[in-house]
């Protein structure tokens, strides 16, 4: 399945509501209230009725359902020390693990791995095609996502890294890339 990272628009946050909010209903182990909220945020950047500097970016499959939903912040990037930060990540209700089936799980598991891969792959896309950006950093809010970012991190090859003129840290909930 391909995806596609981009900034929401009227539409997605349309899709969100039709697809998201329903499906977190419908499953008991859902916590409905954290995906009302996520939406109300994406809806109300959107639309530009909240006071932020983020814009609000989903990974979309190619059938137009969006798996996960991000805040990215530029910041100073007019600056010599300029930096994205990705924040507030919710996955979509049919990848939330704590709701999954434990007959579902694993593949849930390996789509979540896939969506949150794009993420990444995403801020390392702007980082290296910004020319005063030094880094982009990346928080984990939840105890999946953080684990999944250490094992990432653990796995880069240092050769690749080089290669690319990136290092990379992971400390607390954040894990990021920086230009050497």
């Amino acid at each position: 399945m391909e995806f596609q990272v981009r900034k929401l628009n009227s539409q997605d946050i349309q899709n969100l509501k039709d697809d998201w909010l329903p499906t977190a209903e419908a499953n008991e182990e859902l916590p409905t209230t954290s995906f009302k909220q996520a939406v109300t945020w994406a809806e109300n950047v959107e639309n530009g009725s909240t006071q932020t500097q983020a814009s609000v970016y989903g990974v979309i499959c190619s059938d137009g359902r969006i798996h996960a939903i991000f805040d990215r912040m530029d910041i100073h990037l007019n600056s010599a020390k300029g930096y994205f930060k990705i924040l507030s990540m919710v996955v979509a209700p049919h990848l939330d693990l704590s709701g999954i089936p434990k007959e579902d799980f694993f593949v849930a598991r390996q789509q979540f791995s896939k969506v949150i891969a794009e993420v990444i792959a995403h801020g390392m896309v702007v980082l290296q095609e910004h020319p005063t950006a030094t880094k982009v950093k990346f928080f984990a809010s939840g105890s999946v996502t953080l684990g999944l970012f250490q094992k990432v991190w653990a796995t880069f090859d240092p050769d690749v890294l080089e290669q690319l003129n990136l290092k990379t840290d992971v400390y607390g909930n954040w894990a990021e890339f920086s230009k050497i």
